[in-house]
């Protein structure tokens, strides 16, 4: 029998700091259905973070391995700013054999108020931020084999449903269209997701953005916000000083005080740095393509 919900999240050994901080701002705020939590890692995490994200929640831990890795060893990797573990997003469609409901969503963020309200139903069975009419931003050239004025599903937060049609099938596209356009991708597990839709003509319930995917600099703007997402650059625990960040902070606290890792002050450092130069990079996009590369 399926249990009710899996949220999930992914991540590196060095940004558990982030993610404990995560299931703790987690367990304050979920008011749905009783949940597992699910981790998918390197394999490389302390064993103390493991005992103390243990400690918050009761959490399924799951190396997770690349599976086009022998595939595709031979090939430049047009992926740099991002590792491996994003594709592991994917793994959400094999967990709905086991789940009703899988919510993943990613470690850079702080969650405000309760969002069980994305466990309701949808009719197509998947739910999240979508980019309309700009998938071809995913890819480092645009292809000819799909349209690239197509909505592009963000992967910061997805929720997945057992009544989404053969799930397993398009599990099995997402890795064949990594392997087929991977040197080709710029934001890597965006473009399975993507196409997905397209090539199984896929309407996905959208969320709003200013309630679930909300820049923390815009918060004062915009109070009903349920999640702040730092993504890119400015993260909770580099460059912002601000209401949002005492918000995580305190999460952080609570993260250390119970054991777990620090984040490493010299990556702090050289991020302050490299912000720093990145100003004086003249024109915006390539400021952007500066940052998307070496921060």
């Amino acid at each position: 029998m399926k249990k009710d919900l899996a949220i999930v999240m992914c991540g590196t050994s060095n940004m558990m700091f982030a993610i404990g901080t995560a299931a703790i701002n987690l367990k304050k705020t979920y008011k749905g259905s009783d949940y597992d939590l699910i981790i998918y890692h390197d394999n490389k995490i302390k064993q103390s973070d493991i005992d103390t994200i243990n400690n918050i929640k009761k959490t399924k831990f799951i190396e997770y391995k690349f599976p086009l890795e022998k595939e595709l060893k031979s090939k430049k990797n047009g992926v740099k700013h991002f590792t491996e573990m994003v594709f592991s997003k994917f793994e959400c469609l094999k967990l709905l054999n086991e789940y009703k409901t899988v919510i993943y969503t990613d470690y850079d963020v702080f969650i405000t108020g309760d969002i069980s309200e994305l466990e309701y139903r949808t009719i197509s069975g998947i739910k999240g931020l979508i980019n309309e009419k700009c998938i071809d931003n995913n890819f480092i050239e645009k292809i000819n084999e799909y349209d690239m004025n197509g909505d592009s599903m963000i992967a910061g937060l997805i929720v997945f449903q057992d009544n989404l049609k053969d799930y397993d099938l398009l599990y099995d596209f997402c890795y064949k269209i990594t392997e087929k356009y991977f040197n080709n991708l710029r934001f890597p597990e965006q473009v399975g997701f993507s196409l997905m839709l397209q090539e199984f003509n896929i309407n996905p319930e959208k969320l709003n953005f200013n309630e679930y995917y909300l820049l923390p600099n815009m918060y004062p703007n915009f109070p009903n916000a349920k999640i702040l997402h730092s993504y890119g650059f400015h993260k909770f625990w580099n460059g912002i000083k601000d209401e949002s960040f005492n918000l995580w902070n305190v999460n952080y606290i609570e993260w250390i005080n119970m054991g777990g890792s620090r984040y490493n002050s010299k990556n702090k450092l050289i991020y302050k740095l490299l912000l720093k130069f990145s100003w004086f990079i003249p024109v915006r996009k390539w400021r952007d393509v500066f940052r998307l590369n070496f921060m």
